[in-house]
């Protein structure tokens, strides 16, 4: 997990909500991306946050483990 990794996890799943935003369905969509466990690499987390147009927050985390 170097961190050129988790930006490109962190830029696809931003990429993959991106229509949310452009549907008029979320304001904003932030994401973040993290390794995982006791020795770095052994797994990410991608945590989203949605912010609808109608103003209420919607939270997801994903969790990939390598072992």
């Amino acid at each position: 997990a170097t961190p050129a990794a988790l930006n490109r996890a962190r830029e696809y799943a931003a990429e993959a909500l991106a229509w949310m935003i452009a549907d008029g369905v979320a304001r904003t969509v932030d994401v973040e991306a993290e390794a995982q466990g006791p020795v770095l690499g052994l797994g990410l987390v991608i945590r989203v946050v949605i912010i609808r147009s109608s103003g209420g927050a919607s939270r997801f985390a994903l969790t990939w483990s390598a072992t």
